[in-house]
């Protein structure tokens, strides 16, 4: 699977913005719990209910990851504002 991705001129700098991606096949199995994603999003490297659970399986991978909380399949989520900002979490 490859990483889609997009320029933009602004500033006078090229930013790259991620484009929209499906990934409802890879992550069906892993309905309302951890995942840590390759960082091209072509693998689930790590999963858990919790997210120390994941991320105990990613680190055995050996590779840098991502991770993203696969929310229930009979749930909606839509992000508020223009961006969705992620925090750093310390496990």
């Amino acid at each position: 699977m490859q990483r889609l991705r997009g320029t933009r001129e602004q500033g006078g700098q090229n930013d790259e913005t991620p484009q929209a991606m499906d990934l409802s096949t890879l992550l069906r199995p892993y309905e309302n719990q951890w995942v840590a994603l390759s960082e091209d999003h072509a693998k689930v490297l790590g999963a858990g209910v919790t997210l120390q659970d994941a991320k105990r399986q990613a680190d055995k991978a050996g590779n840098p990851y991502r991770f993203l909380k696969v929310l229930p399949f009979d749930v909606s989520f839509v992000p508020f504002g223009d961006e969705v900002s992620l925090r750093e979490v310390s496990l």
